[in-house]
């Protein structure tokens, strides 16, 4: 079908359409294929959805174990010894952020310091890490750690996260 959609023979090889045209919506004159390089990327992002609602899955367990080692999908550093398609999964993290809609109650499992349900942004890159000691609270905390009552319950003696108690009095606990 390329060849032909190419040059319009099988056996030419000159391009009579451009691979952005075939690719434009029918009502513009292409035959409305998608692109793959889009596929490919929507493809990544629900394998990246997968690994961060646990599905239950032999791929997403292997990955848990091997590859995230116990750390969370958003502290996973960048190391030449990855393959290629984690690379592409940590260099989708931006997108997938901007993506995902929170939802925050006694029960939530997100990590506190390593997923980026505030603002967008992990607490851990905001804050660092001396404020994850001076809070007292476990590396690995839950922000089911912070609610109780359903309501925020900041431990009140570190400076920087009453600024964020203060910020997250709009979020809403469900």
């Amino acid at each position: 079908m390329r060849a032909f959609l190419w040059s319009g023979s099988t056996d030419k090889r000159r391009a009579k359409v451009s691979w952005a045209r075939v690719c434009s919506p029918k009502n513009e004159g292409g035959l409305g294929l998608r692109r793959a390089v889009y596929c490919n990327r929507e493809a990544m992002m629900r394998l990246v959805w997968d690994i961060l609602m646990d599905r239950p899955s032999l791929w997403v367990k292997w990955s848990k174990v091997e590859i995230l080692k116990g750390y969370s999908f958003w502290r996973l550093k960048l190391k030449q010894s990855l393959s290629l398609t984690w690379k592409t999964f940590l260099n989708l993290r931006a997108q997938v952020s901007n993506k995902l809609v929170y939802s925050v109650g006694r029960s939530s499992s997100w990590s506190l310091w390593y997923d980026p349900w505030f603002q967008n942004c992990l607490l851990f890159s905001k804050l660092g890490g001396r404020v994850i000691y001076d809070s007292g609270l476990p590396r690995d905390a839950t922000l089911s750690v912070v609610i109780s009552d359903s309501a925020w319950n900041w431990p009140a003696h570190v400076r920087q996260l009453r600024e964020i108690s203060s910020a997250c009095a709009d979020i809403p606990i469900g």
